[in-house]
């Protein structure tokens, strides 16, 4: 069953920078998120949130509540994950 591509993504991965750039690259692959579609990453809010440079995906918002963040990401103008 073929339900790709998503229009909303949640994680919650370890909260660690690391985890959520590798996550950021891994949903990257095409047409697993629609054009349209967002990824939401939620982190430690002392800690910054993932750049998403090696991804498609760029930042748009972050919303905090208390010590959780929520980072809010969608598809930029990059058709291709920057080169590491």
């Amino acid at each position: 069953m073929n339900v790709a591509p998503y229009d909303l993504v949640l994680a919650d991965p370890p909260y660690e920078q690391h985890a959520a750039e590798g996550f950021l690259e891994w949903v990257s692959i095409p047409g697993l998120v629609s054009a349209t579609g967002r990824v939401i990453i939620e982190r430690e809010a002392g800690g910054p949130a993932a750049s998403g440079e090696r991804s498609r995906f760029r930042l748009v918002r972050t919303a905090r509540y208390g010590r959780t963040a929520l980072d809010f990401y969608t598809l930029s103008n990059r058709c291709e994950p920057r080169p590491a």
